[in-house]
């Protein structure tokens, strides 16, 4: 098994990315987003909400890009796209660590009530799966609470879903990036099962995620993780017997 450290598990997992360059965001950039948020096109429409959705994202990306560049603050245009945002309505809120905006995904989740087949279904719940996973598990991936049970058993159950759903989505790194999602979040409902069945359901689960990501993937630096944890897994099943 290939040694792993906390470092590279962050970056592994996907919440370390590295700073982009000083100057993130340009006039050019922060004029178009201002004028779409003052007149966004396509109506009222579930795509229209969707496109709406897609673009504040976009911008909470870009501004958490322009903290991490300017050592927890704003440049100007950072300031500026901040503003527009509170103008149009759309407050950000920090998450846990203080250092990033939290995703806005409940228009995702509206985009999905009015059209669950819509032609950006999938694309929504990529985004919810992927989004949630990564504000969840940066706060401690592998230290769990066993009262969340039910939260970490049900996002478990939505990865799973969405690889069934959605077999063909997505590029390469996309289907990188769920495939390893799910596995990870069947550990985590492992760690957490409250009772024997639910810790031998998940443990197989768990176990053949990771088992699949490291062969798929074998050259990914997310295969590091998997490897490590798939030796947590042999030590488990050693104390079983």
């Amino acid at each position: 098994m290939r040694p792993i450290s906390a470092a590279l598990f962050a970056v592994a997992i996907g919440w370390a990315a590295p700073a982009a360059a000083h100057d993130v965001l340009n006039g050019a950039a922060v004029d178009d987003y201002v004028a779409r948020l003052a007149d966004p096109a396509g109506g009222d429409g579930a795509e229209a909400l969707f496109a709406r959705a897609a673009m504040v994202a976009e911008i909470i990306e870009l501004l958490n890009a322009d903290r991490a560049a300017h050592s927890g603050a704003h440049g100007m245009l950072g300031d500026v796209m901040v503003a527009e945002l509170g103008k149009a309505g759309i407050d950000l809120v920090l998450g846990p660590d203080a250092q990033h905006y939290a995703p806005r995904l409940r228009p995702f989740e509206r985009y999905l009530e009015v059209a669950p087949d819509g032609p950006r279904a999938a694309r929504a719940r990529f985004i919810l799966v992927t989004a949630r996973f990564r504000e969840e598990v940066a706060r401690d991936p592998f230290s769990v609470d066993p009262a969340e049970w039910p939260r970490l058993a049900a996002r478990a159950e939505e990865s799973q879903d969405f690889l069934v759903r959605h077999p063909g989505f997505g590029d390469a790194a996309e289907r990188e990036e769920i495939e390893f999602v799910a596995a990870i979040t069947a550990y985590r409902a492992f760690l957490a099962a409250p009772d024997e069945d639910g810790r031998s359901e998940y443990l197989g689960r768990a176990r053949l995620s990771l088992e699949h990501f490291t062969r798929a993937y074998p050259d990914s630096l997310r295969a590091g993780a998997t490897e490590f944890l798939l030796g947590r897994l042999a030590t488990t099943d050693d104390d079983r017997r």
